[in-house]
């Protein structure tokens, strides 16, 4: 088992690293310039980190926060901004209204764009990929390396089925954080430098949450268990004369009571999760500040002030809307302690320590 977690650990790293580099030599291939290799401190982190779990940790990740996350998106997102500024200026180019330089422009770009594309004849395929799909293809395969990385990363105490429906969420969450970057094929915004700066602060603040280990909370959720009495110890039995287990003198003598502490006992256990503390409050409220809420905002900015009228926006601003809308509502049931406690699940668990208590 330990070997398994040392080599899905190894591998999620490997990943991380190989992209990383890739994000770095394009950037390095458009740029031209060496100072884009200091980019590569950020791989040295990551190979630090990776002798530290591996040496110190055994393997085992960190339970709150994740550093070859950060690392891998201290190497990945700088390069993506350098692409999204060098595109910008393309689209920049194309846009200019003096003739002979938008041809000279044009001329250097197509230029550039035949020195920068890779022919995939040689794999069988009749295409190439350009500029704009090199991209495209990076912003897409960086968000689903997080989502295979915390799948190939130990999964704590959740279930197979908390980790599946987590990694669910997750691939949802990344496809809303791609979608961002559609707006930029629009004419009347894909220029201006405001809307693409807000996008890629945007898409760097959102990818942040990806660093907060949510398993780790979603992992404190209370279990069905032993439940003990209100004295706080299990029921005392003793041994008849068959050697089966009878009820103590005790324990006959005030079952009404017993029963009573505990249903106050598993009362206090779903109450003592409420407010603040509680595991999927703090999950909610991150996926609201760090991408529901300001994705909105700025969806909304595209629709008012911007005047972009697309059906892909007008969705996913219903979207979030809908998501925000439903995460304060639970929110609030959680806070204010009005969760159903008697539902059958509940009754089974009471009647069960009932009948082993002798009632």
């Amino acid at each position: 088992m330990e070997a398994c977690v040392i080599f899905n650990a190894v591998l999620t790293r490997l990943l991380f690293a190989a992209f990383g580099v890739l994000c770095i030599w394009r950037v390095y291939n458009i740029r031209g310039t060496a100072t884009t290799w200091l980019l590569m401190l950020a791989e040295a982190g990551l190979f630090v980190e990776t002798l530290f779990t591996l040496i110190a940790r055994k393997g085992k990740e960190w339970k709150w926060f994740s550093p070859c996350v950060l690392f891998y998106l201290c190497c990945t997102i700088p390069s993506i901004w350098f692409l999204e500024m060098d595109e910008l200026k393309r689209r920049l180019a194309d846009g200019s209204e003096k003739e002979e330089a938008c041809r000279n422009m044009t001329g250097n770009v197509t230029e550039e764009e035949m020195e920068g594309s890779v022919n995939l004849q040689s794999f069988g395929i009749d295409a190439e990929i350009t500029i704009e799909n090199w991209v495209g293809a990076l912003e897409q395969i960086m968000v689903m390396l997080l989502v295979i990385g915390r799948w190939l990363l130990p999964r704590g105490d959740l279930t197979r089925d908390e980790l599946s429906q987590l990694l669910l969420a997750y691939i949802a969450m990344a496809a809303d954080i791609v979608e961002l970057f559609q707006v930029f094929e629009e004419e009347r915004v894909g220029n201006k430098s405001r809307v693409v700066y807000a996008a890629l602060a945007l898409y760097t603040w959102s990818l942040l949450q990806f660093t907060i280990v949510l398993t780790a909370a979603r992992a404190r959720k209370s279990r069905p268990g032993a439940i003990r009495t209100a004295e706080g110890t299990l029921p005392k039995s003793t041994l008849g004369p068959d050697g089966q287990k009878q009820p103590s003198e005790e324990d006959k003598g005030d079952k009404t009571r017993r029963h009573r502490g505990t249903m106050q006992e598993v009362e206090a256990r779903n109450l003592s999760l409420c407010g603040c503390c509680h595991p999927d409050v703090f999950a909610m409220v991150t996926t609201i500040v760090m991408q529901d809420g300001p994705f909105l905002g700025f969806r909304l900015y595209l629709i008012f002030y911007e005047r972009v009228l697309t059906q892909g926006v007008l969705f996913f601003v219903g979207k979030n809307t809908l998501l925000i809308v439903l995460q304060i509502y639970r929110i609030v049931i959680i806070c204010t302690g009005k969760e159903e406690t008697n539902d059958p699940a509940m009754e089974r668990e009471l009647d069960e320590v009932a009948t082993n208590d002798g009632i």
